[in-house]
């Protein structure tokens, strides 16, 4: 992975790049999201504060003092580490405001943001084997998750929200280690090459090499909470996985202060 991760003195940083496909700054944020969590799921999900404070909507792009009263856009992302289903209890995602942007013309990807040390909570290695070691052997559980925070960057064209449809997907999933990186303002730049791509059906992916679709017009950009290899216990259990296994659910704190298409 060639992406770069630096910490920045101040939220007021300007972007070090002259040409930005801007999707969130101190004038505008295209970001929508989704939340599926509710007052019945709630508990089941091992979550301890109300529906509302895991909900998307523009409440939670709200001026930030430290940043002199621009608006940052503040949530708390979730992943279930137990099911597949839903497995992104919430996340966030642009669709781009003016025109989709060739492929070719994008060389990266750069977000500023900070983690949330207090609204942060990721469960260690030692934890997952304690919690799921009476379903899975140590080894099976060390493909789960690293303890770490991971984020999923997702682009996509467009038709990609119809699983019916055939659709070019590019993905990247980046940890961050949250114990040494928490609540310091951080720059990351993820080069296109760090992207894998593939098309997409009914949740079926086929691997394709990027530089066969430099053409394709990408229409949108999703962030999500993410294990680090993208896999539930269910993945990794098949069969032997049942509903009656308890979720588990890492919780990232984050403010995003800018995101881009660097061009």
């Amino acid at each position: 992975m060639t992406h770069e991760l630096t910490e920045l003195g101040d939220c007021n940083e300007v972007s070090k790049f002259d040409s930005v496909v801007s999707l969130l700054d101190e004038r505008a944020n295209t970001f929508v999201g989704w939340s599926h969590v509710d007052s019945e799921n709630l508990a089941r999900l091992g979550l301890k504060l109300t529906p509302d404070f895991y909900r998307v909507d523009e409440s939670k792009y709200s001026p930030n003092e430290e940043c002199g009263d621009s608006s940052t856009l503040n949530l708390n992302l979730l992943v279930k580490l137990s099911d597949w289903t839903q497995q992104h209890p919430n996340g966030i995602e642009s669709s781009l405001a003016t025109s989709d942007v060739k492929l070719e013309s994008i060389g990266a990807v750069e977000v500023v943001f900070r983690l949330v040390s207090a609204d942060t909570s990721v469960i260690s290695e030692d934890h997952i084997v304690q919690r799921y070691g009476d379903v899975a052997p140590a080894k099976t559980l060390s493909g789960l998750d690293d303890g770490l925070v991971t984020l999923g960057f997702t682009m996509f064209e467009s038709g990609a929200l119809d699983q019916a449809t055939r659709s070019l997907n590019l993905d990247v999933k980046i940890s961050i280690d949250q114990h040494a990186r928490a609540d310091r303002w951080l720059r990351l730049i993820i080069p296109i090459t760090d992207f894998s791509a593939y098309f997409q059906k009914n949740y079926q992916d086929e691997a394709v090499n990027i530089n066969d679709h430099l053409n394709s017009l990408i229409s949108g950009l999703r962030i999500t909470a993410e294990t680090y290899q993208g896999k539930q216990l269910r993945n990794l259990l098949g069969d032997d996985w049942s509903e009656s296994i308890p979720e588990t659910v890492n919780e990232i704190g984050i403010e995003f202060r800018r995101i881009g298409l660097v061009k």
